[in-house]
């Protein structure tokens, strides 16, 4: 669903299928346990990154005086590393209209 929504081409899809199949590969190899290796992941990776799209739109609703998305945003990311009900929105494929130079491309210099 995620490779649909965000338009991958078929042989991305393939390429993508393909490095699954090795990362599967490579964890069956791995004398860690299940159990222990989802522990370090979940401890490594959070659930919730703070993306351009996001902030963009937390800025705008402050702009038009309305902070909530601000405090959102911030509550969320007190704690990055908790799936934390509800808040699956923050984890969606940057919005199309948001899918440019300026929100989510943007340069060193910008």
């Amino acid at each position: 669903a995620v490779l649909e929504e965000a338009g991958a081409s078929e042989e991305q899809r393939a390429e993508w299928l393909e490095w699954i199949k090795g990362y599967h590969a490579a964890l069956r190899a791995d004398p860690m346990p299940a159990e222990e290796q989802a522990k370090l992941q979940d401890a490594t990776n959070p659930c919730f990154i703070l993306r351009n799209h996001l902030c963009q739109e937390a800025i705008e609703a402050a702009e038009d005086g309305d902070f909530g998305p601000v405090h959102d945003l911030l509550d969320l990311l007190r704690r990055p590393y908790e799936d934390q009900e509800g808040k699956e929105s923050y984890k969606r494929v940057v919005p199309e209209e948001m899918d440019g130079p300026g929100v989510s491309m943007l340069s060193c210099s910008s």
